[in-house]
């Protein structure tokens, strides 16, 4: 995610060692202002030390924190969006096997 939004890497270095000393550090640059607060906290948790990482559950309360509580954070990002509105969801949301293809496996 980190690098889809700043198009590059937020640890780089000319060796491994340095390379493990900038992620052990956890010291990255934030992704540019443009993007959501929910964008910038879910890939600040992503980017912690593996003992202090997120897991799904963590990731999934962030999102319905943002969502239930401020829906002005995510209108900032997703209101203007004209690709969103053409998604169609299922009446059960839970039920995306009628609008998705069939594995291949």
């Amino acid at each position: 995610m980190y690098e889809l939004c700043c198009m590059r890497p937020p640890f780089r270095s000319k060796n491994m060692e340095e390379l493990f000393r900038k992620v052990q550090s956890g010291a990255y640059d934030r992704i540019p202002k443009r993007y959501s607060f929910m964008l910038e906290d879910t890939i600040g948790l992503c980017l912690k030390k593996k003992d202090k990482r997120a897991n799904i559950g963590q990731l999934i309360e962030i999102f319905e924190k943002y969502s239930s509580n401020s829906p002005q954070v995510l209108k900032k990002s997703y209101s203007s969006s004209t690709l969103l509105s053409t998604i169609e969801f299922p009446k059960d949301k839970n039920d995306f096997s009628v609008i998705l293809p069939s594995s291949k496996y």
